[in-house]
């Protein structure tokens, strides 16, 4: 069990007793991040005098513009913190729970978020950007380790916002200053008499249908369902646990791989009339050429930093005193190293970080290399039984009390870390 705010955080680790859940849940108070929701501050200050000069004034309409619009940018920037969170968080689990063998399947409890999201209220199309980057990246991690998702929307029933029973008089002098700037462009459609309040959701949408997007791709992606537009959340859990009772495991080898990072979707078909398998829907192949860019990179320290001590790469590490600082000693399981054949050479490269931090856990400092390999068919052989050694020298740092390891296998994407005390 797991919760989500600003950091993730273990509630229970793996466990057969249910009451043992419900008792450590019960206890937890948390402190959950601000409403999922991106509505503009300048709803506020509408009132049907505001509205009118407004409808009436070019320069008012356009100071309105620029109002909401500065309350876009900030609404994008918090958007993209809490996505980059999220999918962390979900990719930190994945990890997590790449060793353990057989179908895993996570239920995500949350409001999500929209996968395209307005940044110009002042144009016709509304300037989308998307998180779809982002997401692709976590679905890779999370399929890639056999777990399935389950997202379960906690908001419960949604209704339109035209219908929705909160809609305030602001809110609905909101949706129309929005529609009247998504009017220009001749996309004034049906709901032109009022639209989301929300100048972030892209066109028209409906900001609940725009976060079940995510949920439905997610599920689909993994091979789990997404539940939403219910309020028995209870029933919705039911079903995800049942839905993975009984499961098989396939394997295959691929005709004709590519190492270029596309995804490759699969189909699962039973010959038995009226039977449907459900399965994930593909994965992503390695990339020979992966590009590393500072979202990546941020990626990388915030999963060092998790709670959670992943596995996908299994590694072993002893510290050292010597006399020029701390020798570093590792040595990693080969087995989960991505090594391409290319003549009489064996290929493959690993990133290296290690993180020194105090008593409270903020940094102080570290290093971080990049390892390419180069074995041949020999030295492969012996690093298959006896795993792949590598050594580094790091400096006393005063203070510290604690030294993060991260690998990442760089073809795959897999990570590994570990936690130990420097001498």
């Amino acid at each position: 069990m797991y919760v989500l705010g600003a950091r993730l955080k273990i509630l229970h680790d793996f466990t057969g007793s249910a009451q043992s859940l419900l008792e450590q849940m019960a206890k937890f108070k948390g402190d959950p991040l601000a409403n999922p929701g991106t509505e503009s501050s300048f709803s506020a200050f509408l009132n049907d005098a505001k509205m009118q000069e407004i409808l009436t004034d070019p320069n008012a309409q356009e100071q309105a513009m620029e109002r909401i619009v500065t309350d876009q940018s900030i609404g994008v920037e918090k958007l993209q913190y809490r996505v980059m969170r999220t999918l962390a968080g979900l990719e930190s689990i994945a990890n997590y729970l790449a060793p353990v063998p057989g179908r895993k399947n996570l239920l995500w409890v949350s409001a999500a978020f929209p996968s395209v999201v307005s940044t110009d209220v002042r144009t016709g199309t509304g300037s989308p950007t998307t998180f779809a980057h982002l997401a692709d990246k976590a679905a890779r991690a999370i399929a890639n380790a056999g777990v399935a998702v389950y997202p379960i929307d906690a908001r419960g029933v949604m209704v339109d916002p035209m219908y929705r029973a909160k809609v305030t008089s602001a809110d609905y002098l909101m949706g129309q200053v929005v529609g009247l700037s998504r009017s220009r462009g001749a996309r004034r459609g049906p709901r032109a008499s009022f639209t989301s309040p929300d100048p972030l959701v892209y066109g028209d949408r409906d900001e609940t249908v725009a976060h079940h997007d995510v949920m439905k791709d997610l599920a689909k992606r993994t091979g789990g369902k997404a539940f939403y537009s219910s309020n028995d959340a209870a029933q919705s859990i039911r079903e995800a646990m049942q839905d993975g009772e009984g499961t098989y495991l396939l394997g295959y080898y691929p005709e004709g791989y590519s190492d270029d990072g596309k995804f490759r979707r699969l189909e699962v078909s039973v010959e038995k009339a009226g039977l449907r398998a459900k399965h994930r829907e593909g994965y992503f192949a390695d990339s020979s050429q992966p590009v590393r860019d500072q979202r990546e990179r941020e990626a990388m320290w915030d999963l060092m930093v998790a709670p959670l001590e992943l596995s996908a790469v299994p590694m072993a590490v002893q510290c050292e005193a010597a006399e020029q600082g701390v020798k570093v000693s590792m040595r990693f399981d080969v087995a989960a190293v991505t090594l391409r054949q290319q003549g009489e050479a064996w290929l493959g490269e690993l990133e290296i970080v290690l993180l020194y931090q105090d008593v409270k856990g903020a940094s102080k400092g570290g290093a971080e290399q990049k390892l390419p390999l180069k074995l041949s068919n020999e030295d492969r052989r012996a690093a298959m039984e006896a795993g792949l050694n590598y050594q580094l020298m790091l400096p006393r740092v005063a203070g510290a009390t604690s030294l993060l390891v991260g690998v990442r296998d760089v073809p795959s994407g897999r990570v590994g870390t570990m936690k130990v005390t420097p001498p």
